[in-house]
């Protein structure tokens, strides 16, 4: 069946998903989300970061103050479960942002080469330093990091590069906007992400020590074992894992998200993205061509009422002109024409903030499945190996050595595989299906209602033209 045909794996998978959802099995760490188009505002009055053990209390229900000490009490269980953490991991209690600002791009040359940089600016502020400046290069490393250090998690995309144009003013803006909503889709994500080492050196550190302390930040990501990986998250997402390292599954687990199947339902979600990537490229590329033959439209249109207008002025400086004249459309047509201008701006809108989008997210989406693979490929390696071990008839000390370390390494690894599989199924997927839905959702109401009101307009227009 088609992927969003009535009673297909993806419309089971995703109610399955929502069902888990609404049953109130939701893990701590994934806060409130929001639309891509619709990120959040820096809060003012954020709670700063509290000194470990001086967190306030939650106040009584009905205060004054309820939602700043609801904010407080958010704060207070992300650093509570930042305290179980293991020391010199990739998560560690850091500044807490509840905000964040890329402004003033700024361009610089050198003999070889020209980059833009750009201030990145978190509330509440550091204490010592106002702001940084970042590369687009710094904003790939911080990405490429992130998703190195948390399998498994949706990272959000940034804006795609690009070889050509790059030193336009107009691209700057638009590569600034969409480094603003990388940044605010970051920070309204799974909350520990704020308080990671590739964060937290990124929103902290001016270039010379950002450039030679990112080392230290990718060797500790590099160095983390698979029980490391699981633990943290089992600590993160404490109602996914029981009390040991092999997480268990939940009550009310759906079917398809037990990890013995999860091998044929990431195999489906695979080709479910691919193909939708796919779709949405011809969507983007089919807006894309629309919005050019609207310009197209929209500048001979002008000739149209340029034309009109020489011709009745040649018509009536005729003397000998024969009765009756022309009807004089100049005015109807130049109506037209002003009304048409906005369709080429609004097909470019649609295009660039869900087309363009949505193929990012999914290929976001993508990176996260390709990081399970590797864990995957990864299990089935040291599964092998393991079983090797069956077919010999004596082993020495050594060997013996040998397997108990194997078989140590089998038991993180599925530790690790476990706890991805079901943080992918349990909370990303669904997080990634919601944001695509609500940003879809309200851009084309948007869309809908411009053409409505351009279509009215329309039917002035012509109706007046036809009264006259």
């Amino acid at each position: 069946k088609p992927p969003n045909a009535p009673g297909s794996d993806l419309n089971i998978f995703m109610s399955e998903a929502v069902e888990y959802e609404t049953k109130g099995s939701s893990v701590e760490g994934n806060f409130a989300e929001i639309p891509i188009a619709e990120p959040i505002e820096p809060t003012s009055g954020a709670p700063a970061e509290p000194e470990e053990g001086n967190i306030k209390a939650e106040s009584e229900p009905g205060s004054a103050d309820g939602e700043i000490d609801a904010k407080a009490n958010e704060l207070k269980q992300v650093y509570l479960s930042l305290n179980h953490l293991s020391t010199g991991g990739v998560v560690q209690k850091g500044h807490h942002v509840s905000g964040v600002e890329v402004s003033d791009p700024q361009t610089s040359k050198s003999l070889t080469s020209s980059y833009t940089t750009y201030a990145v600016t978190v509330q509440p502020n550091l204490e010592d330093v106002k702001f940084v400046r970042r590369r687009y290069s710094d904003f790939v490393w911080l990405r490429k990091w992130l998703t190195e250090g948390f399998p498994g998690i949706f990272i959000p995309p940034l804006p795609p590069k690009s070889i050509f144009n790059k030193m336009r003013a107009d691209f700057i803006e638009e590569r600034r906007q969409g480094l603003q909503e990388f940044m605010k889709r970051l920070i309204s994500r799974q909350q520990f992400l704020i308080h990671s080492l590739p964060f937290q050196l990124f929103i902290s550190k001016h270039s010379n020590t950002f450039e030679k302390t990112k080392r230290e930040v990718e060797k500790t990501i590099i160095g983390q074992s698979p029980l490391e990986i699981a633990t943290m998250y089992q600590t993160l997402f404490p109602k996914m894992s029981g009390s040991k390292v092999k997480a268990s599954e939940p009550k009310n687990t759906p079917q398809y998200l037990n990890v013995s199947s999860a091998d044929e339902k990431m195999v489906r979600l695979k080709d479910y993205l691919t193909s939708c990537g796919t779709q949405v490229q011809v969507l983007y590329e089919a807006a894309t061509q629309i919005a050019s033959k609207w310009n197209d439209i929209v500048s001979n249109s002008s000739k149209v009422t340029g034309s009109f207008k020489s011709l009745s002025k040649v018509e009536n400086g005729y003397a000998q002109r024969p009765a009756p004249p022309r009807m004089d459309v100049v005015g109807k047509f130049s109506s037209w024409a002003g009304t048409i201008e906005q369709k080429p701006n609004q097909w470019m809108t649609i295009t660039s903030r869900v087309f363009k989008k949505e193929k990012l997210d999914i290929d976001a989406m993508l990176d996260v499945v390709n990081k399970w693979e590797s864990i995957q490929k990864r299990r089935a390696k040291a599964k092998d190996k393991v079983s090797r071990y069956a077919s010999a008839s004596e082993l020495t000390a050594k060997n013996k050595a040998a397997k108990q370390k194997d078989e140590e390494n089998l038991k993180a690894i599925n530790a690790l595989y476990d706890m991805v599989t079901k943080i992918i199924f349990n909370t990303e997927i669904v997080h990634y299906w919601n944001n695509r839905t609500r940003n879809f959702n309200h851009e084309v109401h948007k869309f809908f209602k411009k053409q409505l009101k351009i279509s009215a307009q329309l039917a002035e227009v012509w109706s007046e033209q036809k009264q006259a």
